[in-house]
């Protein structure tokens, strides 16, 4: 990490090479898009490369920064999107691997029961569970990202899989 901040092009992409793919799973998991989720996933590199001279703490703090600035991103997507709302249009499948469209159809039902359950969720136990399980962070590493004690961290993960778990079970 200090080698990247003083400038090193291989360390900052050994950096990018072990924490995209969790970026981008964590933001795959709240965007539909997935396009778009892989932009935002490159957009965080963006601003780390940016804020990385500045920044003088190890690893750990590192992991925290990292997915705080995914977060903000993420809030700050949701606003736009708000204000500026266009309704996708779904992704054409390519014709020789195209599956089943039945199994198409589950699929994308249950993504999206799946994240509108996640959107019943308060902020703090979604965040949880996408660091957690959409991301692949450590209990550790999630404290770090949201500034909260490891306990905390359990306690919430606790309550938002048993609120998944109610909300998925619902007609």
């Amino acid at each position: 990490m200090r080698r990247a901040a003083d400038g090193d092009a291989e360390a900052f992409a050994a950096l990018f090479e072990r924490f995209y793919e969790p970026l981008y799973r964590y933001f795959a998991a709240r965007i539909p898009d997935r396009v778009e989720a892989e932009d935002m996933a490159a957009a965080v590199f963006v601003e780390v490369a940016r804020g990385l001279p500045g920044f003088h703490s190890g690893g750990a703090a590192f992991i925290g920064w990292l997915f705080t600035v995914a977060r903000h991103d993420l809030a700050d997507a949701h606003r736009h999107h708000r204000r500026h709302r266009v309704d996708p249009v779904a992704e054409v499948p390519e014709p020789e691997a195209a599956p089943d469209v039945a199994e198409q159809v589950i699929g994308r039902l249950e993504a999206h029961r799946l994240r509108a359950a996640l959107n019943r969720l308060t902020g703090d136990q979604r965040d949880v569970v996408l660091l957690k399980f959409a991301a692949g962070l450590s209990n550790e590493e999630v404290a770090r990202a949201l500034g909260k004690p490891v306990s905390a961290v359990k306690s919430l993960q606790h309550r938002a899989l048993a609120a998944l778990h109610r909300l998925l079970e619902e007609p």
